[in-house]
């Protein structure tokens, strides 16, 4: 299991077999992508949570093959903080 996959699941409390949804359709995510890639970022904050989000594939693919990536980045960094924040603040 790769680390990033390990800290998604860690912070959210979930398992690999539990279904977790894609942050931007919510269908079932297959992949946890680097909002800023890992190239572009340099020690432990690669897999810092605020940069990692749960993609389905299709949605995965439009990101790396469709959208610019200045749209979609803002658009995935504005939910995952969201749902940061909702899990932080839920009881």
């Amino acid at each position: 299991m790769t680390n990033h996959l390990k800290v998604y699941l860690n912070f959210f409390g979930l398992s690999y077999e539990e279904f977790i949804p894609c942050l931007l359709c919510g269908k079932k995510a297959s992949e946890i992508h680097h909002i800023i890639p890992r190239s572009q970022i340099f020690g432990k904050d690669r897999d810092n949570i605020e940069n990692l989000a749960a993609l389905c594939n299709d949605c995965h693919y439009m990101i790396h093959n469709i959208r610019s990536p200045r749209e979609y980045k803002e658009e995935l960094l504005k939910k995952q903080i969201e749902l940061i924040n909702k899990t932080k603040n839920s009881p």
